[in-house]
């Protein structure tokens, strides 16, 4: 069964992105969200997604999240990366 990583899943892209596979009938059980904070997960939870807590600054954290996946949806809003 292939896993589909979301990246973004709290924010307004990353849900439309798992909004949109799910519409398109892909099944919950291979959708899996990334978000770098619990909160406003449980909806997506209801729904019977999977999400991993990883955040971009932190190496490890991804490495968890991102095994046994097989695609990456990078679902991002442009950001000014410049600010930090």
């Amino acid at each position: 069964m292939t896993k589909i990583l979301v990246t973004g899943v709290t924010g307004v892209v990353g849900k439309g992105t798992v909004e949109h596979l799910l519409k398109k009938g892909v099944p919950a059980s291979q959708i899996i969200g990334l978000s770098r904070k619990k909160e406003a997960i449980e909806d997506l939870i209801a729904k019977g997604i999977e999400v991993r807590i990883g955040d971009y600054f932190d190496y490890e954290s991804l490495v968890e999240a991102f095994e046994g996946i097989d695609k990456v949806m990078l679902a991002l809003f442009p950001y000014n990366i410049f600010r930090f």
